[in-house]
């Protein structure tokens, strides 16, 4: 819901159904991608001698979201993320 609302408040209108078809599908090969990368990144964790590999997946993957988080800050302006004023 959160995603939705904020494709509503970020997209013009006419642009709404392809971003929110973006989202969506996003977050459905995340999914699928997912689980394949923590293997990668637990084997190659433990190829490297590292104990407690499963950490490893959790760190990397925190990591990409900060930055994910820091570049979505970057990108959106204040102005898009502020609702509009009610009508009066």
């Amino acid at each position: 819901p959160c995603g939705i609302r904020t494709t509503r408040a970020v997209l013009k209108p006419e642009e709404r159904s392809f971003g929110n078809s973006l989202f969506q599908s996003g977050t459905a090969l995340g999914a699928v991608i997912t689980p394949m990368l923590v293997l990668v990144i637990m084997q190659r964790a433990e190829a490297q001698g590292v104990s407690e590999s499963w950490r490893v997946p959790f760190q990397v993957i925190g990591a990409l979201g900060l930055v994910w988080v820091a570049l979505w800050f970057f990108t959106v302006s204040r102005d898009q993320i502020d609702p509009p004023p009610p009508p009066a």
